[in-house]
């Protein structure tokens, strides 16, 4: 394996090195010994595939198959909702084989911008035009970076077929709800891949959701579903609300970094030398990461800057004879916290170069693709309660429609981790195929 280097020599195959480390097998590496690293980044191929033995189902003609955990079936058609952020794109490029056979209906969101023609463009890329149906869906007036729109633009001529914008944003959103609804009710076994909250399916009939099989990315979608739901609803009503909801499916697999992989997750080129050289051979693809990652160094470097305010404020009137208290400097804390997984999440991009992206829709696509169970026997079938700040709470329960992807500790989530990226190799025809 020749590792991709990336800016600067040597860059790749020392983080390669600290990743076979944080496998445990390995030292803690040097980062200034190319020889050593270039030797781990080969120890940790041979590991992976040797013991890290997937593989990935084959396209089936006229149906998408999913082999392992709850999700397993054959589905005639598939509902793709997404917000098209980059880990949605390299999701569906490596589900692209598996889907080209069955319907296609993609519904968009998020951001305040049309996404049709850039969702037609890459579905063209990706081989997947020919039966898709676009809508645009409900709208936000979340950051969507200028470059973006037109990173899939100039390739082949999309096939696809755009539904009409509506007139307003209340408009589309009832557009995409009537269409996912004859769209679910059209075809026997209808699959619901969810990579952005699910506005337009809420509401839906239970005889309509309950015919569907589903995968969902939560997080901030679910966050975001809940924000959403009726004002008139308190917060533990609306997360009652959605646990109803999402029980609805037929069955459904929920993902989250935080209870799986990690929530720092990402696939980068070190670790994930080869998985990279192939997005490199995707010009659309790494465009379309450097874009968004730019986006996000700028936005949080902005939110950086309010830090020295915020810590002024917290510890402010602390002159007088009851001095500063120990609430203050929580408050100070807090603000501290969340400057520190900004710069977190900014180192992360710029000591790849730009080159990352979060592993979060990317797992849920491994999830699917899993031919060998490797990933799947993390599913734990759970009853879904949230706590009072509004987290989700998963309680294994064999009984319930729902399952989680979970790992109980930093040795499972390695593992997990690790056979996840291996199935990206296989998907890629990169790996143990």
């Amino acid at each position: 394996m020749q590792p991709l280097l990336v800016g600067t020599a040597g860059v790749a195959t020392a983080a390669a090195a600290y990743y076979l480390y944080k496998l445990g097998a390995a030292k803690p590496p040097s980062r200034d010994s190319p020889a050593t690293a270039t030797a781990a980044n080969a120890a940790l191929e041979t590991r992976t595939k040797e013991e890290v033995a997937v593989s990935v189902a084959r396209p089936t003609k006229d149906r998408f198959v999913v082999k392992n955990g709850i999700c397993a079936g054959e589905f005639d058609a598939v509902l793709l909702s997404t917000d098209l952020e980059p880990d949605d794109a390299i999701a569906i490029q490596m589900l692209a084989p598996h889907l080209r056979q069955v319907p296609l209906l993609v519904i968009l969101g998020e951001g305040p911008v049309d996404k049709r023609q850039m969702a037609a463009e890459m579905l063209a890329q990706f081989g997947l035009d020919k039966r898709a149906r676009i809508v645009q869906g409900k709208r936000s007036k979340a950051s969507w970076p200028d470059g973006v729109i037109s990173c899939y633009a100039g390739g082949v001529t999309s096939n696809a077929v755009l539904v009409p914008l509506g007139t307003d944003d209340a408009e589309c959103e009832a557009i995409a709800r009537r269409e996912a609804s004859d769209f679910l009710q059209s075809h026997k076994a209808p699959f619901a891949l969810l990579l952005k909250p699910p506005h337009e399916l809420l509401g839906q009939p239970a005889g309509v959701l309950n015919r569907a099989v589903g995968a969902l990315y939560g997080s901030f979608n679910v966050t975001c579903l809940r924000e959403q739901m009726e004002a008139r609803l308190d917060a533990s009503a609306r997360c009652t609300a959605q646990e109803d909801f999402l029980q609805s499916f037929k069955a459904l697999l929920w993902v989250e970094r935080s209870l799986s992989v990690g929530r720092d997750s990402t696939v980068e080129p070190g670790p994930s030398p080869e998985i990279w050289a192939h997005f490199e051979a995707s010009p659309s693809i790494v465009q379309h990461v450097l874009q968004w990652n730019a986006d996000t160094l700028k936005a949080m470097g902005k939110k950086l800057a309010s830090l020295d305010a915020e810590v002024r404020k917290s510890l402010s009137g602390g002159d007088g004879a009851g001095g500063l208290t120990a609430s203050q400097y929580g408050s100070a804390a807090e603000a501290v916290s969340k400057a520190e997984k900004r710069v977190k999440v900014m180192s992360s991009i710029t000591r790849s170069f730009g080159r990352q992206v979060c592993h979060a829709d990317t797992l849920v696509a491994a999830c699917l693709l899993d031919g060998g169970g490797h990933v799947a026997r993390f599913e734990q079938k759970s009853m879904v309660r949230h706590d009072s700040n509004s987290k989700p709470i998963f309680t294994h329960d064999e009984t319930s429609s729902i399952a989680a992807l979970v790992a109980s500790d930093g040795v499972q989530r390695q593992q997990l981790e690790a056979n996840s990226l291996a199935v990206m190799l296989a998907a890629y025809g990169l790996g143990n195929a």
